[in-house]
């Protein structure tokens, strides 16, 4: 996996199973305070906010949180970026998602498997972004021996309030398919915190 930071790549940097932190940036744009917290004032109204990148353990907390993810997908039909908000998972060092057969960005990711998914907050809840790329690599219909559904329920309950909620919308969702069961490998991941809070 390589992390990168304002197009900064990371070298020398493996998948160990999770999120590698950036370790050495090339010389051309190493500098002595890489990881402080840069500055940025707005002219409109003189406030300062901060940004910084996200270290390792940040990244791998952040991936356990129930957000929604914006998927991005190449839809070669029109030529041009399909956007999508879906429910996703961080399980066994993968994002694993699950869609109808019959879906646009199924059907995108048949065609092309490359896909990026960026999770976000609000200014007021720190501000965190992580971006994920990779190529989708595994597809498992619904009813093959191989679909998982252990962990389809696993990603029902990450979005459900009760675990009460979370059986009723397994159950319906049952009802309401077949999924399909797919998974990428993140290749590279982009993770910043912009917050003012640090700045004070």
């Amino acid at each position: 996996m390589t992390v990168m930071h304002f197009a900064r790549r990371a070298s020398a940097s493996t998948f160990t199973g999770v999120v590698v932190p950036i370790r050495m940036l090339s010389r051309t744009t190493r500098t002595d305070n890489t990881r402080s917290l840069i500055q940025k004032k707005t002219e409109k109204n003189s406030m300062t906010y901060m940004y910084r990148p996200m270290e390792t353990a940040e990244i791998e907390k952040f991936l356990q949180q129930p957000r929604y993810g914006v998927l991005g997908t190449f839809d070669c039909r029109n030529s041009r970026i399909q956007l999508n908000t879906v429910w996703w998972i961080y399980h066994g060092e993968r994002i694993w998602m699950s869609f109808f057969p019959w879906s646009n960005k199924l059907r995108n990711i048949e065609n092309d498997a490359k896909v990026s998914l960026c999770i976000s907050t609000h200014y007021g809840d720190g501000a965190k972004q992580v971006i994920l790329y990779g190529d989708v690599d595994q597809m498992t219909p619904q009813g093959d021996p191989a679909y998982n559904e252990a962990l389809e329920y696993e990603l029902t309950q990450k979005y459900s309030s009760t675990e009460e909620d979370a059986k009723e919308t397994h159950i319906q969702d049952a009802k309401d398919g077949p999924w399909v069961q797919l998974s990428f490998m993140p290749t590279t991941v982009i993770g910043d915190i912009y917050d003012d809070e640090e700045s004070k």
